[in-house]
């Protein structure tokens, strides 16, 4: 299923994988969303992202690029 040119996220899971199998497993997500609703916290790992550039092309170190 993953493929050398197949990005994952931070945990490993290709894109992929919501495309194949997204709605199976919605309910989980679902479920694990109402549980952080009502304990009233946000897990740690909701609050970070991994920023990727990509840059437009030409020279990499002007900022317009």
């Amino acid at each position: 299923m993953t493929g050398r040119n197949m990005s994952v996220g931070p945990y490993g899971f290709p894109g992929a994988i919501f495309k194949m199998g997204g709605e199976a497993i919605i309910p989980y997500l679902a479920r694990l969303l109402i549980i952080t609703i009502n304990n009233g916290t946000i897990p740690r790992d909701w609050k970070e992202a991994i920023v990727v550039l990509i840059p437009k092309g030409g020279d990499r170190s002007v900022v317009k690029n």
